[in-house]
């Protein structure tokens, strides 16, 4: 991750208004609602942690998780060595199980294990 795109850059303010475009693009991947899925119960996970649990390249992860990041869909935070972003969906968009809230859609997530299609 570049320092353009670190959780030591974000500002410390967020603005509660997302793009929706950016937003719909994120949720519509393939890729990226499996990450999602994985993210939804708020436990921070690190880029080589969920590459592991979908068995994908660090590499794509990485680079979703922050397209995730900048829609407003995931939030990263530094691990305690500070060195590795944690990424996690926030508190304020999972208020109800089973459900994230942004404002500008809820997403039903499903209770199953997170699905990852073959091409």
């Amino acid at each position: 991750m570049n320092s353009s795109t670190s959780p030591s850059s974000i500002p410390s303010e967020s603005s509660n208004q997302l793009n929706p475009i950016a937003v719909f693009e994120a949720l519509g991947s393939k890729i990226r609602w499996p990450i999602l899925q994985l993210l939804a119960d708020g436990t921070p996970r690190s880029a080589a942690d969920v590459a592991s649990a979908l068995h994908l390249s660090y590499d794509n992860v990485s680079r979703h998780l922050t397209l995730m990041w900048k829609a407003g869909l995931v939030a990263p935070k530094l691990a305690d060595d500070q060195r590795i972003a944690l990424y996690y969906v926030p508190a304020e968009n999972r208020e109800q199980p089973g459900k994230l809230d942004y404002g500008i859609c809820t997403v039903q997530m499903p209770t199953a294990r997170p699905f990852l299609p073959k091409d």
